[in-house]
């Protein structure tokens, strides 16, 4: 007689295994809340089904307008809370941010390529808060403005020079610019004497980081990672290895040299928040038993920079250069403010900030318009909790739904919403919700760096409107998306 499991048999045992599977469920959450409300889950797949397959922010908003502030998901591995209203992120991510600190588990991009220990990803502890500390010391606005307002003005000048003579590269030249001045921002210098180029190499690392965010059979199997590379089915481990190799090479060869200019009294190298931490560091008199947890804080911190650095600098003015397409009576009145304030005999500086009420509303608009991060980073609850009736178990991933419908364009905050109004933001206006608020995060995995890029901002925005005109190219201004043409015209 065959030993061979037959048809029935395996029917049997899969239909047990469901049954046992449901009967834990049952048992496991009898006694206690419910989840929140959201799509009912299949056996085994879970609400996989029911994830959004394009744009994952439009997604998630149609899942509040369904579900309403809170919409729990199973899928297979991961259970998920999506967030769609200001009073619930609010009330679980920043009063609550003790319990909502963590980050979700990320095998492949986190623990294989080796990118978790920097201050965006890192799991909520100790390391993560020597990152913190030094990156609050170093963020303030006082720092900023005494340290590196002469950096920020001077790499913005550049830039728009730039742009005068060569319009068409408008777009890329800034990406290049806001790179190359966060690097310059966390090293003091965009290359070393070896050659080797600061910009085109972390460039290449956040490619390498694209390409292991999602997909990877590995984040939802974790037991994967253990088995040999050289197993059929593990090329992504060989993978793994040498992007890992490849990212921990530019971290190393970054802060070595920052260590050289540290130790360098007379480095050619401009004051920067590696160099600068170093040097507190030493002059601490700190244990030398501390030495590896605080240095490695300071490599890690300092690398996080370009990836999280220019995006919302970039994101933001390019949201502003086709606002400005758009709504010609906007520009006009930044104009009208820029005029007045400044006039025409002398640049912007960032003594100015303070009697330009319009262009900082056109940055509050600009951010609520078309946020960087439209769903935010994940969170990922440390311990079971209970909100407004409903249980959220602990591990539960986070996300607050931020654009569209979910926060920054709900007519609930925001009149007319999808129109780009700075004037709501002024004096006297009927008060609303302030984006600052929101688009650089929630509780303690707020953006450390939301000051410099609102000061980079802000100075990038006083000096285009000072010098150029705005207007788009064609005859349809009708532009739907920063991958339309626009131009800076320099006849003011």
């Amino acid at each position: 007689m065959s030993s061979l499991p037959t048809t029935q048999q395996v029917a049997l045992g899969a239909g047990a295994s469901i049954a046992l599977y449901w009967l834990w469920n049952y048992l496991n959450t009898w006694n206690r809340a419910p989840y929140p409300p959201g799509p009912v889950p299949l056996p085994l797949l879970g609400n996989i089904l029911d994830m959004p397959t394009t744009l994952l922010p439009v997604g998630f908003a149609d899942f509040g307008k369904k579900y309403g502030p809170l919409t729990f998901i199973q899928v297979p591995g991961s259970k998920i809370l999506v967030i769609n209203s200001y009073e619930a992120a609010s009330d679980l991510l920043d009063k609550r941010g003790s319990l909502y600190a963590d980050r979700p588990r990320m095998v492949m991009m986190g623990e294989l390529v080796g990118v978790e220990g920097g201050t965006p990803l890192k799991h909520y502890g100790h390391g993560w808060k020597l990152q913190r500390k030094f990156l609050r010391q170093a963020l303030s606005a006082n720092a900023i403005r005494n340290n590196y307002a002469e950096l920020l003005h001077r790499n913005w000048t550049q830039y728009l020079m730039g742009a005068l003579n060569d319009p068409e590269n408008l777009l890329t030249d800034l990406s290049r610019m806001l790179g190359k001045t966060v690097i310059e921002f966390a090293y003091g210098r965009d290359h070393d004497a070896e050659g080797n180029d600061y910009l085109e190499r972390l460039r290449h690392v956040q490619q390498l980081i694209a390409k292991v965010t999602f997909g990877y059979v590995v984040d939802l199997a974790p037991f994967l990672k253990h088995l040999p590379s050289w197993l059929p089915g593990m090329k992504f481990k060989r993978d793994a290895a040498g992007w890992k190799a490849e990212t921990d090479e530019t971290r190393n060869l970054l802060f070595s040299q920052a260590i050289k200019d540290s130790d360098d009294s007379e480095a050619d190298a401009q004051p920067s928040y590696t160099v600068n931490a170093l040097n507190e560091f030493r002059a601490s008199g700190q244990e030398v038993s501390e030495t590896d947890d605080t240095m490695e804080a300071i490599k890690q911190s300092g690398f996080s920079f370009y990836a999280a650095g220019a995006e919302t600098t970039d994101s933001t003015f390019r949201s502003f250069l086709l606002a400005m397409t758009l709504y010609p009576e906007v520009q006009a009145a930044a104009h009208a403010e820029i005029d007045r304030v400044i006039g025409r005999d002398r640049m912007p500086t960032f003594e100015d900030r303070s009697n330009t009420p319009y262009i900082t509303a056109l940055i509050q608009e600009s951010l609520r318009w078309n946020p960087a991060g439209p769903i935010g980073v994940p969170h990922r609850l440390i311990e079971d909790d209970v909100y407004e009736g409903y249980f959220i178990p602990k591990g539960t991933t986070v996300f607050p739904s931020i654009w569209y419908a979910g926060i920054s364009r709900n007519p609930k905050y925001y009149t007319d919403p999808s129109s780009f109004k700075p004037e709501r933001f002024l004096e006297g206006a009927e008060p609303v919700l302030d984006p600052r608020q929101f688009v650089f995060g929630f509780g303690r995995r707020i953006c450390p760096g939301n000051e410099l890029a609102i000061q980079s901002v802000w100075i990038g925005m006083a000096l285009t409107l000072w010098a150029f005109e705005i207007k788009p190219v064609g005859d349809d201004p009708a532009l739907h998306s920063d991958l339309g043409r626009f131009t800076l015209d320099s006849v003011r």
